[in-house]
């Protein structure tokens, strides 16, 4: 009796480990990166504007430039590989919670055919539904698999040979909205075409999807507006997305068209606000969202908020802590020493300089910079390291020494300031300053001005912004 009373403890203790471990790899590989924006989300309260689509309305539509240019309440619930079926599933449950007046939906969703995009990708989206009874349907419908995929344990199982660092990589988003910083200029702007291909019909399922979306909108009392945004096009996209405006036109859906020469000149928009082919970086998604925010206003008949005192109080509180994540980004992608600098004070930041070497053959472009950020004069003229703190006070000077040694632990990170004095065969000195965030192996020791930048935001060394004089 003993024996098998043994036997049952053993089983059991056996089977709590295994469901045990499951239950942490559950949790542990359902915080991809995709997963982070949910349906149930309190910042889409009371918004004008919601937006659904792929990864493209994920990386192209702001809602923090949309308030700041139109003054449009808005949230984004796009999401990268989001299937046309997903994004009819993700409206339903954000439509049972919120009561938009418009809907915008990007061109891309509509043209990804059900068996162009793997489950993985399908089921991507799955997180964000935060009504499990339309997780199942949604799963039922759209995925025709084995419930056991609808556990992120074994979704990820399944594609293991793809899994890359990025899928344990938070991502901090802006009201829904991710970000590129990447630059790819090398293939040029899309110049539209020659002559305008022929309509090429959305396939027969996805028409479906489109249609349930359309009748979803008129129940819910919001109107439904579509977007093509900027993409480097094929001559089967153009065709789609001209049948795509005409059934559009028959419907009569407002329709704005960002991807033709004309509305790039009228936003501005270069090569260099490309991450690539299909995305915009966050240069150019501040002009797209601003130019969708214009046509919206015009279109929707939208109020702008920002006259209405309270709600725009209210909002602006909502987005005060995305904006440091916004200005974070154009932290990584600026292209100069000053524009660096400027940007500290609109976020929380430590910031550590070095000037040494031949830094004061450049005084006239860095020291106005400098001076704005609080360095004094005397600091300027002596060089060395010194470091900002958040709030603006200096926690190091190097104050001239010959040498220095001094760290300061960021969350994640040791900031380190090394200094030693290099002399030339004439006894000439000439102090030299690494900047060092150890535990990401990021340092810079250009001769002349250097900069690094720690987000306190999102708690993270934003790389790249370590610039030299000539600004690479």
């Amino acid at each position: 009796m003993k024996k098998r009373m043994a036997h049952v403890l053993g089983g059991s203790i056996f089977l709590l480990l295994v469901l045990g471990i499951g239950w942490i790899a559950n949790g542990v590989l359902n915080t991809n990166v995709r997963s982070y924006v949910t349906t149930d989300t309190p910042d889409a309260d009371g918004c004008q504007v919601l937006f659904f689509g792929t990864s493209q309305g994920a990386n192209d539509l702001n809602p923090v430039t949309v308030w700041d240019t139109a003054g449009i309440m808005s949230y984004n619930f796009c999401a990268a590989g989001q299937y046309i079926g997903t994004t009819y599933y993700v409206m339903q449950d954000v439509l049972n919670r919120q009561s938009p007046k418009a809907v915008v939906l990007d061109f891309e969703s509509l043209t990804r055919p059900d068996d162009f995009l793997t489950i993985s990708n399908k089921l991507s989206s799955l997180p964000m539904i935060a009504d499990p009874r339309l997780r199942f349907e949604m799963y039922r419908d759209v995925i025709h698999d084995s419930p056991a995929w609808f556990l992120p344990f074994f979704r990820y199982h399944n594609r293991w040979k793809e899994i890359t660092r990025n899928d344990a990589r938070r991502e901090y988003d802006v009201m829904g909205c991710m970000g590129r910083t990447e630059v790819q200029a090398e293939t040029g702007l899309f110049a539209g075409f020659e002559q305008e291909p022929k309509a090429i019909a959305v396939r027969e399922r996805e028409m479906q999807y489109l249609e349930q979306i359309l009748a979803l909108c008129k129940e819910k009392g919001c109107g439904l507006f579509l977007v093509n945004l900027p993409a480097y096009d094929t001559e089967e996209a153009g065709g789609q997305n001209r049948w795509i405006r005409e059934w559009a036109a028959g419907q009569g859906i407002p329709y704005c068209d960002a991807n033709t020469p004309e509305a790039y000149e009228a936003m501005g928009l270069l090569a260099a606000d490309f991450a690539d082919g299909h995305h915009l970086n966050i240069r150019g998604q501040e002009k797209v969202s601003a130019f969708l925010g214009q046509w919206l206003s015009d279109e929707a008949g939208l109020a702008d908020m920002r006259k209405a005192q309270a709600e725009a109080f209210a909002f602006e509180e909502r987005l005060a802590r995305y904006r440091s994540v916004h200005t974070d980004r154009k932290i990584m992608m600026a292209e100069s020493f000053e524009e660096v600098v400027s940007l500290l004070a609109e976020g929380s930041y430590t910031a550590a300089f070095s000037l040494d070497g031949v830094y004061m053959r450049y005084e006239g472009e860095i020291w106005p910079a400098l001076k704005k950020a609080g360095v004094t004069r005397t600091m300027f003229e002596r060089g060395g390291g010194f470091v900002r703190g958040q709030t603006g006070e200096w926690l190091f000077d190097s104050m001239g020494a010959e040498s220095c040694l001094w760290s300061l632990v960021l969350y994640d990170d040791d900031l380190v300031l090394r200094g030693h004095t290099e002399y030339d065969g004439e006894g000439n000195g000439v102090l030299r300053i690494e900047l060092i965030m150890d535990r990401s192996d990021q340092s810079k020791v250009k001769d002349g001005v250097n900069v690094l930048v720690y987000s306190h935001s999102q708690r993270t060394f934003l790389k790249c912004v370590g610039i030299g004089l000539s600004g690479e």
